[in-house]
């Protein structure tokens, strides 16, 4: 193996866990839940520079709907979610990159459509 391969090897041993993640994320907020929250969040946000914020706000909105709906739907004890769980936190990390891809993709589509007033920031 050449000097060459051999760094595109590691390079891609780097990269890979990252695309998979940004994978994931996507993934786990591509389903009407999450297009939704989405939709709603473009509506709200009025420049780029509202980006990372209301995604973040857009992020723990979809883990609380999605941890509370079936909770409703079952009637079944009200409980919180579990906050110290690893699990929860790579969740919503991945919801929150997912969300970031969407939202910022539909936002482009808003700014194009309705002029350079909702692109302000």
């Amino acid at each position: 193996m050449d000097k060459a391969q051999h760094g595109l090897d590691t390079l891609g041993g780097y990269f890979n866990p990252i695309l998979q993640f940004l994978q994931n994320g996507f993934a786990e907020v591509n389903a009407p839940a999450g297009l939704i929250i989405a939709l709603i969040t473009v509506f709200v946000m009025q420049r780029w520079g509202q980006l990372w914020v209301i995604t973040l706000v857009a992020a723990i909105v979809y883990a609380l709907v999605d941890h509370f709906i079936p909770i409703l739907q079952n009637n079944s004890a009200l409980r919180l979610p579990n906050v110290t769980d690893v699990a929860f936190w790579q969740t919503l990390a991945a919801r929150y990159v997912g969300l970031l891809i969407i939202i910022a993709m539909f936002f482009a589509v808003k700014s194009v459509l309705f002029g350079k007033k909702a692109a302000k920031g």
